[in-house]
């Protein structure tokens, strides 16, 4: 690329930005399921194929070349398919990762950490946050464990905290009328009042404690990985988006990621997404 070109594209980039902010426009990220591993048969073994570590880095490098950026990524679970992998799925995860331009926020998904073992090492391995909040540009967002809603059970007095943790905060932020919640689990597939599914919705109490909360909040959406393929539904005026992953697709999955535009005055919310293909990824590995 010649150098004027170049200047061409950094001044697109920067008028866009510029475009976004006078508008009160916020545009964010969404990353579900990158899941080092879970296209191999081997993944449990001690070497895998870099399929999905390959998609993830072109998903990053897609990220890092928007003509209009997004201000961060939200990473919404299964960064690993192995949770106990340190050798290879964890390092190429995060050294991928570490590519990437603009700031990010993770939720733990079950292969992350399904049991007290992964929980620990989540925490105190990598020392990465499990249950918070963060606010931007007035913007509130909450991140979620969603191992306590699906198995609330299994660590009671986590599961506890987490619930008291989103109630206060909820609370606390009730005259916000900008708020989000991003987690790994899906609250249901198709209806409310649906059964659990084993492993792919949560039980119907804490589904319901996490509907009232939602209701009564009035929070704008709720995003979630895990199903490996594109689900959209509205609760009462609340977006539930169950993301395409950037791994290994199931059903009607497609490969990508998710550009999120939210406008503050108006408060319309808006979502693109951003397919990778395989002659994307072609291309991609041919440039490196």
């Amino acid at each position: 690329m010649s150098a004027s070109a170049m200047i061409i594209l950094i001044l697109l980039s920067i008028t866009s930005c510029a475009t976004l902010k006078k508008q009160d426009v916020v545009r964010f990220v969404l990353i579900a399921d990158p899941q080092m591993g879970f296209s191999d048969a081997r993944a449990y073994s001690d070497t895998y194929s870099n399929k999905d570590l390959d998609y993830f880095r072109l998903t990053i490098d897609k990220i890092n070349k928007l003509s209009t950026p997004g201000e961060f990524v939200l990473l919404l679970g299964d960064m690993v398919h192995k949770q106990s992998d340190e050798v290879y799925q964890w390092p190429d995860y995060h050294g991928a990762l570490n590519a990437l331009n603009i700031p990010y926020h993770e939720v733990m998904g079950n292969h992350d950490g399904w049991n007290a073992d992964g929980l620990r090492r989540w925490r105190d391995t990598w020392g990465k946050r499990d249950v918070y909040s963060f606010t931007h540009r007035g913007l509130f967002f909450m991140g979620l464990n969603s191992y306590f809603l699906k198995n609330p059970n299994d660590v009671p007095a986590e599961t506890a905290a987490q619930k008291n943790f989103i109630t206060t905060e909820l609370r606390n932020n009730t005259t916000n009328p900008h708020k989000f919640i991003f987690q790994h689990f899906p609250l249901y597939l198709d209806t409310p009042e649906e059964a659990e599914d084993g492993n792919r919705n949560l039980p119907i109490a804490e589904r319901n404690f996490m509907l009232s909360q939602i209701d009564t909040h009035h929070v704008k959406a709720l995003f979630n990985g895990h199903t490996h393929y594109e689900i959209i539904r509205d609760y009462n005026g609340t977006l539930l988006l169950s993301a395409n992953p950037s791994s290994k697709t199931l059903g009607r999955g497609r490969r990508g990621f998710y550009t999120v535009d939210y406008n503050k005055t108006t408060q319309a919310l808006s979502y693109l997404f951003i397919e990778n293909t395989q002659a994307d990824l072609n291309a991609f590995l041919f440039e490196q």
